[in-house]
């Protein structure tokens, strides 16, 4: 029936899954232009952050771990609902402070964190569109990225570990100073102390200062959208050709998410969930919006598959008692090449895989 009468299966599935809105929509979609430029919950006002933080407060597990963020090093730190929700309110209050409006760009380029899920999400709360770019792409393809969408803002680390290396950002960060003249500020997540970008440059700004600019403002209340309102800006692989530009919207990422994530994967409020992947590709929004919707908890890991050991993800499913996981078949067949002895590690936990 969902492909066969979806008159019917949106507003049931939307109704099983429990997705809220500030105001129904009138008209379920519009495809009078063609089915590839389709608008769908026409006339409902709904936000992301919502759905995935705000009413999880309200029904009381804001004690309950959302993120598990196991760093390359092997050292790990955790958020609470309760904790994202307050960094997420306190970033949010940050960027109104600094003059990003509804409909600004935010850019973030950098590995997946507790902050950068933070990012994410403090942009969508306020109206703001969060475009996520890949942290080991060139750095003209970033320049050419962040001019594309008129970027207001760019969160980056310094640098960061991955594979046991240290990779730094410097020169990224030169570059970007030089060609995104629409940049007011560039926010750094200190992870490596190599080099200070506020020495020369009044648009840089350390992480722990940018917060503290919104610590003692009042809460920004979450927008009510239109469904069809810009969230996320992101861009595929570039395998097959120049990279393409994808844009998503508030009602049109969070409703499939939902069904994907609830229908597919039987997520619920009892899982934990990862996926390999990081926050500059679509299953790093696809995982944070999906889990964090159904109540559930999620490992967000920014290594690689194969340090220390080829033993990473084994080690992870076992650390965290991960439920679903999800994997991609070229790192997948890449260990099977190994001829390594994976049987030694408990998965008795897993009860679901994924491929991307």
């Amino acid at each position: 029936r969902s492909t066969e009468d979806i008159d019917w299966f949106w507003p049931a599935a939307l109704e099983d899954l429990g997705v809220e809105w500030f105001k129904p929509y009138r008209t379920l979609y519009d495809d009078s232009k063609g089915m590839p430029w389709t608008k769908w919950f026409l006339g409902g006002k709904i936000n992301i952050v919502h759905n995935i933080l705000d009413r999880h407060i309200r029904a009381g597990i804001g004690d309950k771990i959302a993120l598990y963020f196991e760093m390359d090093d092997g050292s790990s730190r955790t958020a609470t609902y309760r904790e994202l929700y307050d960094l997420v309110n306190v970033l949010a209050a940050s960027m109104k402070a600094s003059g990003i409006k509804k409909g600004d760009v935010v850019g973030m380029c950098m590995s997946i964190s507790i902050e950068a899920v933070a990012i994410m999400l403090a942009a969508m709360k306020i109206g703001a569109i969060c475009m996520q770019i890949a942290s080991r792409i060139s750095a003209d393809e970033i320049v050419e990225s962040l001019n594309l969408g008129n970027a207001k803002i760019l969160f980056m680390n310094d640098g960061y570990r991955r594979g046991g290396k240290w990779i730094d950002c410097e020169r990224i960060y030169a570059f970007v100073c030089a060609h995104v003249p629409s940049l007011m500020n560039i926010v750094f997540v200190r992870r490596g102390n190599v080099f200070d970008p506020t020495a020369d440059d009044r648009k840089a700004i350390w992480w722990d200062d940018f917060l503290s600019i919104g610590s003692g403002l009042k809460t920004p209340k979450t927008e009510k959208l239109d469904s069809e309102h810009l969230a996320l800006i992101l861009f595929s692989s570039g395998t097959t050709g120049k990279s393409k530009v994808i844009l998503h919207t508030h009602g049109g990422v969070l409703v499939p998410v939902a069904r994907e994530v609830g229908y597919g994967f039987d997520c619920n409020a009892g899982d934990v969930f990862y996926w390999f992947t990081n926050i500059g590709w679509m299953m790093a929004p696809w995982e944070i919006i999906g889990t964090l919707f159904f109540g559930a908890s999620l490992v967000v890991y920014e290594g690689t598959h194969l340090y220390p050991t080829p033993h990473r993800m084994f080690e992870l499913i076992e650390k965290y008692r991960i439920t679903i996981f999800g994997f991609t078949p070229t790192a997948l067949r890449g260990l099977a090449k190994i001829n390594e002895d994976f049987s030694g590690h408990n998965l008795s936990s897993l009860r679901i895989l994924g491929s991307t």
